[in-house]
């Protein structure tokens, strides 16, 4: 059994020999190839650089994760968050709004502190578990937002929350009421009183007088 492995100067492990390692070294071999994966990228973005000085145009080569290269080569983004979170394009964009050093100590970290609005509890969010609705409440221009900050952002959204009023049904009135002769009129109906009189002392509601 493979027991060492060493992927300096590109000496993987072949890939039919993967399920000869243990669990743990699986993991530190991927964890080494992403380290490995993100200095490639840091390399791949000085030849852009390099290419860009020399006026080449490089519109062709801004494709899947190669559109975050120019920002590389420029120091907008870590090539470690680029590798870790290349299909949340909402977070990376707001990762590469911050300064640099603070998206090394993201890196590092990979997570952030976070209010639920819903229940009001602190509690820390892997940036993988990252909701594309829960980013905008964490994140500001160039900066994340303390917890002070979030519960700032919710309080303000509660007070802007208008709550729905209660929906009153409107009774129609009677506009027509008059009598005509036995007839009682209400809006060009016309009934006889006989029959309302019949009708409320039946339902004892009109009570005969001794």
């Amino acid at each position: 059994m493979m027991t060492n492995i060493d992927i300096r100067n590109n000496q993987l492990p072949e890939i039919e020999n993967l399920s000869k390692l243990n669990t743990k070294q699986l993991k530190d071999l991927f964890a080494v190839s992403l380290e490995y994966t993100a200095k490639h990228l840091t390399y791949l973005a000085a030849i852009w650089l390099e290419l860009e000085n020399r006026n080449i145009d490089l519109s062709a080569l801004k494709k899947g994760i190669a559109v975050y290269i120019p920002m590389i080569a420029h120091n907008r983004i870590d090539p470690k968050l680029v590798i870790g979170y290349a299909g949340q394009k909402t977070l990376l964009n707001a990762l590469s709004m911050l300064n640099i050093e603070e998206q090394n100590k993201i890196a590092s970290t990979g997570s952030v502190r976070y209010i639920d609005p819903a229940t009001g509890i602190e509690k820390k969010v892997d940036l993988v578990d990252l909701s594309a609705k829960m980013i905008p409440q964490i994140f500001a221009d160039n900066k994340i937002r303390t917890i002070k900050e979030q519960k700032n952002i919710i309080e303000e959204s509660l007070k802007n929350t208008k709550p729905k009023g209660l929906k009153i049904k409107k009774t129609s009135t009677v506009t027509k009421l008059k009598l005509d002769g036995d007839y009682l009129v209400i809006s060009d109906k016309r009934i006889k009183l006989d029959h309302i009189l019949n009708f409320l002392t039946e339902n004892g509601i009109l009570e005969d007088s001794l």
